[in-house]
């Protein structure tokens, strides 16, 4: 059995009513609350439960749709989604958060990367878009490490703290991705798709797989 979700190190898998305790730890953070957006108000208990069991029966909104991000063992550290999808010009945006205690471990570039993988491979989208804030430096150097490029900065377009942050546009296209990460691809290839090598050798250079041509 293969699972297109899960790879070497991390896994993407839908809410369910008992990630509501990893929720509320989650708000209680107000500095990753910040970095995601804003500094909310306190949620209470049963407030916080309602709105995970509304996620676990949440249905896909188009290709919009997030996800819990797992340890390999089913424990969440974080949540990854997609939205703005647009199907006919082929671009979706993605945010993500991971809980403090489980940073600079690897889950954020796992989960972008499995997203990003089956968005491109499964549903037909052919590019991708992230934005930080300015003062998000963490998220600003995990996207450019992915090879995400800067395509624009939007000045003051945040509050928070006291002052006005601008807001950093990325971006990276199929053929970007698929050069920039072919190992990573090629060590989570699934068996499940007798076709992925016929991808990997056509779309990525350093795959070790003869080209394939189909001859009449």
């Amino acid at each position: 059995m293969s699972n297109i979700w899960i790879s070497t190190k991390a896994k993407l898998r839908a809410w369910e009513p008992r990630d509501w305790e990893a929720q509320l730890s989650w708000r209680d953070d107000t500095s990753g609350e910040r970095a995601d957006s804003h500094v909310p108000f306190p949620v209470s208990v049963p407030a916080t439960k309602a709105d995970v069991e509304a996620m676990a029966l949440r249905k896909p909104d188009g290709d919009n749709f997030e996800w819990i991000i797992s340890d390999l063992d089913g424990n969440a550290v974080g949540c990854i989604g997609s939205h703005n999808c647009q199907r006919t010009n082929g671009t979706f945006e993605m945010g993500f958060f991971v809980s403090p205690e489980h940073r600079r471990k690897g889950y954020a570039r796992e989960a972008i990367l499995l997203l990003v993988r089956f968005m491109f491979n499964e549903r037909r989208y052919q590019k991708a878009n992230a934005d930080a804030y300015s003062y998000n430096e963490a998220s600003l150097k995990l996207l450019e490490s992915l090879g995400l490029q800067i395509e624009g900065r939007s000045r003051r377009m945040q509050f928070s703290n006291g002052a006005h942050h601008d807001l950093v546009r990325f971006g990276i296209t199929i053929e970007e991705f698929r050069i920039a990460h072919a190992d990573w691809l090629k060590a989570n290839a699934s068996p499940l798709y007798p076709w992925s090598a016929l991808l990997l050798a056509t779309y990525y250079p350093a795959y070790d797989q003869p080209r394939i041509r189909f001859v009449s």
